[in-house]
């Protein structure tokens, strides 16, 4: 039970981490490729790569990757898989999608080291 608490605090964090840098993102550093995307649709995005992914970092890739991997390969995985899916609802070309990803989960996983 105690693994199912850690897993739902770090999802409500990654989300909220992740939402915000989108967020900020769209307003102050990538306005232009942002300009025409609606703040709904940002939220949206945000939650939904969260749900997409965390579970398969928490419960699927331990299971199948050997330790000293894990972080590596999982991380990995998961901007791609999150860069894909935000080129896909955001309609961002996959260079700037990937890039974004990789900057939302790179502030994400810093601030879990810090919090966790």
């Amino acid at each position: 039970m105690e693994y199912v608490n850690a897993f739902l605090t770090a999802m409500i964090i990654t989300i909220l981490i992740e939402t915000t840098v989108l967020f900020i993102l769209q307003k102050k550093i990538l306005k232009k490729e942002f300009e025409k995307i609606p703040l709904q649709k940002i939220i949206f995005t945000g939650i939904f790569c969260s749900f997409a992914t965390i579970p398969y970092l928490w419960f699927v890739l331990p299971e199948i990757l050997p330790a000293n991997l894990y972080i590596i390969v999982g991380e990995l995985l998961i901007v791609i898989i999150e860069g894909i899916l935000i080129s896909q609802i955001l309609e961002l070309k996959i260079e700037k999608a990937i890039m974004v990803s990789a900057l939302c989960n790179s502030i994400s996983y810093g601030i879990g080291i810090l919090i966790f």
